[in-house]
């Protein structure tokens, strides 16, 4: 397993499969669920834990239908081609620790990205202090995008920002977590 392991799960009944919309209010897209594989997690155990994550939903039994690599491909293909790559790390049920956080640096910074972005779930100031604790302590090291949803979700976006995130991202119409400001909220707080 390498920092590029990701699960698709492909949930069907007869001749119908699950997709999941996601980010409708900004157009929308059709994906799959999918998601990363923890370190020392084996693919079966990801593969349950992001169908109950996703969607809420226990699988029975699960039937491997192989193998699949086209990130490192599309990566690789960025980099000769001198675009930008973002490396992101998403928790959206807590924060972890720094050394976990630091981990998922290193990770980024050797598969070569140009920005790490986290993203993580804030319910408490340890949360968010935690996330402004990383920010700071490893922005020497390389471009970080740090903020946070759930109830410091708004502060981190406002502060972040002149903590030396960046960049801060916003919807243009309507949240799509709790704790995120949308575009024309974001720049209400700037001006």
């Amino acid at each position: 397993m390498s920092e590029w392991s990701e699960v698709l799960i492909h949930v069907r009944r007869g001749d119908e499969f699950l997709v999941a919309h996601r980010s409708p209010d900004s157009g929308g897209y059709w994906h799959t669920i999918a998601g990363g594989v923890e370190p020392g997690e084996a693919f079966h155990v990801a593969a349950l834990r992001e169908l109950h994550e996703e969607t809420g939903l226990d699988a029975g039994e699960l039937q491997s239908v192989g193998e699949f690599a086209y990130v490192r491909e599309a990566w690789e293909e960025a980099r000769r081609l001198r675009v930008g790559r973002i490396c992101s790390f998403h928790d959206f049920t807590r924060t972890p620790s720094p050394a976990v956080l630091h981990k998922k640096l290193l990770g980024a910074r050797k598969a070569g990205a140009n920005v790490f972005k986290v993203v993580t779930r804030a319910d408490t100031l340890c949360d968010l202090l935690t996330l402004f604790e990383f920010l700071w302590s490893e922005l020497s090291s390389m471009r970080l995008c740090v903020m946070a949803t759930g109830k410091f979700g708004p502060i981190s976006r406002l502060f972040f920002r002149d903590a030396g995130s960046s960049f801060i991202y916003a919807p243009l119409r309507y949240p799509l977590h709790h704790g995120q400001l949308t575009f024309r909220q974001l720049r209400g707080q700037h001006d």
